[in-house]
């Protein structure tokens, strides 16, 4: 209502799809405009708008996904305090929670960029808890399901009683979002409960591990899920758009997290799989990633993700060849389709190659051992500190 009262208008694209070229330009020609856009958008109108001066932007909104904090630093250099985050599902649309703009710019905070990396403080049409298994709300610092409540949150599914009575347990609505309330009540989201990765027994949440990635400039775009493992469950996958050696990378997970959230594989391509919002779809990248791992158990030649020095420059060179004599590209829709690496394979290697299959396979057992004894020793020492 208070948009309509304002005599508020929408500007729509003429070009009917996403081009931050275009969108400066209605910026220009509506000044004192907002946008509503998924972090995918925003990092994008950063990355193409270096000479655009931002003056005539009221407000960008991100939503839909969480921002990395290094994408929210480098957005809110570019563009100034005009930044707003919302939280929310279509259950409880965009209205869970809200990070300010005197938050984001808020530089002089000694928890500014904890603040930064969070979704902000509950909506106050809502009510809104992180709770255990049995919907007990845990207190500030520990990681549960986000649930909430209140006039804005929905009825219920279209005719389908039983996933509404899945969703609205108790009164609650069940996000399925993981996360967690500091002591002045702002909420991180950790991931979704779908999304955590369980390897060893242990949790560990993609978004910690793609927030260090990221530290790295040359690594543009990261999604970490987790991959099928005989040992330890899971283990942890980092598909990357840009260019690093595995060592850096290592180096970089090393300083920064437990040695056991390190991802043990690190695979480039073109471009992550998006919706049409520019959110990350990570249910087809693991099943790109399966594919992948299906295609070189059957036929060692191919791109071989499970390699120990995964895309270093320290790679053998027969291997090298191997590759790139068996790698297909596949390649899909200009903004945001599954653009990848998977590989198809064909015959039987080639003659003269057996021997590249056979380091290989001696890789990849000396990988493993080593994994084993890494996680085995981070494990001993974190029980070790507890006893203590």
């Amino acid at each position: 209502m208070a948009y309509i009262a304002r005599l508020g208008i929408h500007v729509v694209p003429e070009s009917g799809s996403f081009e931050p070229a275009e969108v400066f330009r209605l910026f220009d020609r509506w000044p004192g405009a907002s946008m509503f856009a998924a972090p995918t958008m925003v990092k994008r109108l950063v990355e193409a708008g270096s000479d655009y001066d931002p003056n005539n932007i009221r407000t960008i909104i991100w939503g839909g996904a969480p921002m990395y904090v290094e994408d929210a630093l480098r957005a809110l250099d570019r563009f100034g305090p005009r930044l707003v985050q919302i939280y929310g599902q279509g259950e409880s649309p965009m209205t869970i929670a809200t990070l300010s703009k005197e938050d984001i710019g808020e530089r002089g905070h000694p928890r500014w960029q904890a603040r930064l990396a969070s979704a902000g403080r509950p909506f106050a049409c809502v009510e809104v808890i992180v709770a255990d298994s049995d919907d007990r709300a845990l207190p500030a610092g520990e990681t549960g399901e986000i649930l909430c409540r209140g006039d804005v949150v929905m009825a219920g599914y279209w005719q389908d009683p039983q996933a509404s009575a899945a969703t609205l347990r108790n009164g609650w609505l069940h996000t399925g979002d993981l996360g967690a309330f500091d002591a002045d009540g702002y909420l991180t989201l950790k991931d979704r409960s779908k999304d955590v990765i369980i390897s060893g027994g242990s949790n560990i949440y993609p978004r910690e591990v793609e927030e260090v990635l990221l530290r790295l400039p040359r690594v543009r775009e990261v999604s970490v899920v987790g991959r099928a493992d005989r040992e330890w469950g899971e283990v942890v996958v980092a598909y990357m758009v840009g260019d690093a050696s595995a060592g850096e990378l290592d180096r970089l997970c090393l300083d920064a997290i437990a040695r056991f959230k390190r991802p043990k594989d690190y695979v480039f391509i073109d471009a992550l799989p998006k919706n049409n919002y520019g959110k990350i779809l990570k249910t087809e990248l693991r099943a790109m990633d399966a594919k992948r791992i299906s295609a070189d158990r059957q036929y060692p030649c191919g791109p071989n993700t499970s390699m120990p020095n995964r895309r270093s420059s320290a790679r053998p060179n027969r291997v090298q060849r191997f590759d790139r004599a068996c790698a297909r590209k596949t390649r899909g829709a200009r903004d945001g389709g599954v653009i990848g690496a998977s590989a198809v394979h064909h015959g039987k290697p080639a003659d003269g190659l057996v021997d590249a299959i056979v380091d290989h396979e001696v890789l990849q057992i000396g990988r493993r051992l080593r994994g084993f004894r890494e996680q085995a020793a981070e494990i001993h020492a974190q029980r070790a500190v507890r006893v203590d």
